[in-house]
């Protein structure tokens, strides 16, 4: 909870990009992390968004989170802009098409029965459900432990995707500490200045305690190590 302000304000990074409409009009969120989803929300909230779809693989977990972590979702979840689903995000996603403005994927480790979730495949039905212009935001895995997961979900976003832009961002209680976010479009929004994301960030009239304008932008500067793996595959061995 004392980090919550900070690494879940950023699955909400698309939404300021000067792309998107005034008003978002329909925001999905995919997660196999309800705490996490449930913060997710609460930011995504603050935006002038007209509907927003969260879909929870389990539904048990979101009833206990809401019980004994509401501070997590603070009311998100009762707002009449939010819908959600208990349900498999994967199906959901497959029976949508030129649905949603923004898409944020913050889903278990593609691992076993969640094995396809990084696939190409469900990039392109991710595409699929998006409206012309739209974007995608994606917990990507971990640079330090999980570099070769950061590798495959880069280069299979990048098959599926026109433009692919990778965000560095500090979660410090989860493992090594430094993840992944992924931001991809159809839409050229990689060379978005700071300008254009403070007009848009001063006219949604936001109050963040993480995320700005230079935030954004100095977040995509990568280290070496990860610039290397991401483009060659090289994981680091560093002391």
């Amino acid at each position: 909870e004392m980090e919550a302000f900070g690494a879940d304000i950023c699955f909400s990074k698309p939404l300021p990009l000067p792309q998107l409409k005034q008003e978002v009009a329909r925001l999905l969120g995919l997660s196999g992390r309800t705490e996490e989803a449930d913060m997710a929300l609460k930011e995504a909230l603050k935006h002038p968004t007209s509907s927003l779809t969260q879909v929870e693989i389990d539904g048990k977990v979101m009833e206990l989170c809401k019980q004994f972590l509401p501070s997590m979702s603070d009311g998100a979840l009762d707002d009449k802009r939010s819908t959600v689903i208990a349900g498999d995000g994967k199906d959901y996603i497959e029976k949508q098409e030129n649905a949603f403005d923004v898409i944020v994927l913050d889903l278990s480790d593609p691992e076993g029965p969640a094995k396809e979730l990084s696939s190409i495949e469900f990039y392109k039905s991710v595409k699929r459900a998006l409206k012309p212009n739209g974007v995608i935001s994606v917990q990507g895995g971990s640079f330090g432990s999980q570099p070769t997961l950061v590798k495959r979900i880069y280069d299979n976003l990048s098959t599926a995707f026109t433009y692919v832009k990778p965000h560095k961002i500090s979660t410090p209680t989860y493992i090594y500490g430094d993840f992944n976010l992924a931001i991809a479009s159809d839409y050229n929004f990689t060379n978005t200045t700071e300008a254009e994301l403070q007009n848009r960030y001063q006219n949604l009239n936001l109050t963040t305690k993480y995320y700005s304008p230079r935030m954004h932008l100095s977040s995509s500067v990568l280290p070496n190590f990860i610039i290397n793996l991401l483009e060659e595959g090289h994981v680091a061995n560093e002391k």
